[in-house]
């Protein structure tokens, strides 16, 4: 009998496709009816976590308590999803760590009123503490204001990737790297600044060199044994002209480009045997994700420019075509030519034509 697999979060359907390709039966619950139905699931299920539940560790630990997980429980999220904990890491050649500020004293504050956004060198965004795909990020600029949940973390200009590992407990394994696509309009991203870095799709595998390896696999090790990361997981991050990696942040869950390194030859990352790494050291075929009205729109390309234009051409054309309701034409209505006359209490009255502004009764 088939393993069941609860997938919960915002958007599980990121994850049921992998699943059934594992041979899993497939149960979707959203976070917010998880502990309402989650014992209606057979007993024996476990519970993979997807969008949105790295930001609610008090939910997860309760659906601990009745089910297992296949990943990384409450307290490794809240380790691993502290604002600090990726400046605090050991260095490693070809990693760079952004500058990151839990909170704004009032000298740089000062700065930034003085000079802008590129007081002392750096450029910042403001980012909530319980966000993800990107959402509600910001300049940092000097009428800014950092609320409660947010913290400022340095930016840095590059190309956005996500490097994807699976670990248990101690140990880490690279899976492979995929270029990440956000606030691109063209593959449904809103129009406006709130939607510069709102996630898309993704384009993968990217290749890498030997340090490249290296210092991805690395990051993946110290972030296991220093948060006990458990299941595939995924960390954001944006590699720069130089080829160096910054990582911004930690996803302990199942990624979305997942699916990518599997279409890519990474086969069922959730089977029992867990697929396999895809890490091209040259130019491989590129695979293309994109979502559009809750599904996956996957493509393939003989290069990233090749694969790309086709996730444009393949999100448009599943976008349902808008129907042009023909409206009937009004006729404007016709005033009397005459001043209309209102009896009233056996008086004759000349009515003003604007019914605005007719006199009080009385």
């Amino acid at each position: 009998m088939s393993e069941t697999l609860i997938i919960v979060g915002d958007r599980p359907f990121h994850a049921a496709g992998s699943a059934q390709s594992a041979g899993l039966n497939v149960v979707t619950l959203g976070a917010d009816e998880v502990l309402k139905h989650i014992h209606t699931t057979p007993g024996d299920g476990t519970v993979l976590l997807t969008g949105e539940m790295e930001n609610r560790p008090e939910l997860v630990a309760a659906i601990a308590s009745v089910r297992k997980l296949r990943g990384s429980g409450a307290e490794a999220i809240r380790k691993v999803r502290d604002p600090e904990v990726l400046p605090s890491l050991p260095p490693f050649a070809g990693l760079k760590f952004c500058k990151t500020l839990p909170r704004v004293g009032p000298f740089r504050r000062i700065v930034r009123r003085v000079t802008g956004n590129a007081g002392l060198g750096r450029v910042y965004l403001i980012k909530p503490a319980n966000s993800y795909g990107g959402r509600r990020i910001r300049p940092w600029s000097r009428r800014s204001k950092v609320g409660a949940s947010e913290y400022v973390q340095e930016a840095v200009t590059g190309t956005p990737m996500s490097a994807i590992f699976r670990s248990d407990g101690w140990s880490c394994v690279l899976l492979g790297v995929t270029e990440q696509l956000v606030g691109d309009e063209k593959l449904g991203a809103e129009p406006g600044f709130a939607s510069w870095y709102g996630y898309v799709g993704s384009i993968g595998p990217v290749s890498l060199t030997t340090q490249d390896r290296a210092a991805l696999s690395h990051l993946g090790v110290v972030l296991t044994q220093r948060c006990d990361l458990r299941g595939v997981f995924g960390v954001d991050l944006i590699r720069d002209r130089k080829g160096r990696w910054w990582p911004l942040e930690v996803n302990p869950r199942w990624p979305a480009s997942a699916v990518v390194l599997e279409q890519a030859g990474g086969g069922a990352l959730l089977s029992e045997r867990g697929g396999r790494a895809v890490l091209p050291d040259s130019a491989v075929p590129q695979h293309g994700l994109v979502w559009s009205d809750g599904r996956a729109v996957m493509v393939t390309g003989g290069d990233r420019r090749a694969c790309y234009a086709a996730l444009v051409e393949a999100f448009a054309a599943s976008i349902p075509k808008r129907v042009t309701v023909a409206m009937p034409k009004l006729e404007a209505p016709t005033l009397p030519s005459e001043p209309e006359v209102v009896r009233v209490q056996g008086e004759v009255l000349e009515a003003p034509r604007n019914k605005k502004h007719l006199p009080p009764p009385g």
